[in-house]
C-alpha cells in the first residue's frame, strides 16, 4: 500500500476551480437579477405615470371638471337640505354669506383625487 505524502502547497484541484467559478457566476446572476427588478420598478413607474397623465387629461377638460362640481353639489345639497334651509333662514344672511357658503361648499371638491373625480363622473 503506497502512502501519500501529505503536503501544504497543495495546488487547487479542479472540483476547487469550479466551485469559484460558480460562486462568481452566481454573483453575476444575482447582479443580473437586481438589474432586471431595477426595469421592472422603472416599467411600474412609467405605467402609473401614463395613468396619472391620462386621469389629468380627462380633468384638464373643462366639461369633465364642471361635470364633477355639479355632481358634488349636488350630492351635498341632497344630503344637508336641512342644514342648508336653516342657514339661508338666518336674519343676517345675504348675498356676500350666500358667497362664501357657496365658495366653500366648491372647495370640498379638492379633497377627492384624480381618479376619485372620474369615477364619479363616468358614473353619473
Amino acid at each position: 500500500m503506497a502512502m501519500i505524502a501529505h503536503n501544504e502547497d497543495v495546488q487547487p484541484t479542479t472540483n476547487d476551480l469550479f466551485t469559484d467559478v460558480d460562486d462568481e457566476m452566481l454573483v453575476d446572476a444575482n447582479h443580473d437579477t437586481e438589474d432586471q427588478s431595477g426595469f421592472a420598478d422603472n416599467d411600474k413607474l412609467i405605467e402609473d405615470e401614463q395613468e396619472e397623465t391620462q386621469s389629468k387629461s380627462l380633468l384638464d377638460a373643462p366639461d369633465v371638471a364642471k361635470r364633477f362640481r355639479d355632481f358634488y353639489i349636488s350630492q351635498l345639497t341632497q344630503a344637508f337640505p336641512n342644514d342648508l334651509d336653516k342657514i339661508r333662514q338666518e336674519e343676517n344672511f345675504d348675498h356676500r354669506k350666500l358667497e362664501i357658503l357657496i365658495d366653500s361648499l366648491e372647495a370640498g371638491v379638492d379633497i377627492f383625487s384624480d381618479m376619485e373625480k372620474n369615477f364619479a363622473v363616468m358614473s353619473s
